[in-house]
């Protein structure tokens, strides 16, 4: 719950500033082959942290964070955007990015619209946009606490 509320702080400020953001949680199917695009971290899940990786001056700032194994293993990562060529040409490069990776493992996805300020969640290939806070935080733990009840692997290349 720490690190849930850790994520929801910082993705609560990114919106108010409208600054994206795109992160990752890892679930059962290994994304080491994406994290190992970007900066290797191994970071205490904090929202300072992840509010600041995320600001344009940031040389990291344009990927992804991966958050596995309650730490922030990696940032600025690159993912595959997905081929779904009916997807509304609102979506720009980070929600096609978090559906693209969405597509091809199990991963939740937390994605801030720069140009809205919007939260969305994406994962098996669809969006579900947040209301609120409340609703992110609903979220993350219905789709993070399902996930637990399975054993988490060995970590593997996607």
């Amino acid at each position: 719950d720490d690190q849930i509320e850790e994520v929801v702080n910082a993705c609560s400020g990114l919106s108010r500033d409208k600054t994206g953001a795109l992160i990752l949680f890892e679930r059962n199917h290994g994304l080491l082959n994406y994290s190992t695009t970007g900066t290797q971290l191994d970071a205490k899940i904090h929202s300072d942290l992840i509010y600041t990786l995320f600001q344009n001056s940031s040389p990291l700032h344009d990927g992804a964070i991966i958050i596995y194994n309650n730490k922030i293993q990696a940032a600025g990562c690159f993912l595959p955007l997905s081929k779904n060529i009916g997807l509304d040409r609102q979506y720009g490069t980070r929600h096609r990015a978090a559906l693209g990776v969405s597509e091809v493992s199990d991963a939740l996805v937390v994605i801030v619209s720069e140009e809205s300020g919007t939260i969305s969640i994406c994962h098996n290939g669809k969006f579900h946009t947040c209301i609120d806070e409340n609703d992110l935080r609903k979220q993350l733990r219905i789709n993070l606490y399902s996930a637990r009840l399975v054993e988490l692997p060995k970590r593997q290349a996607a």
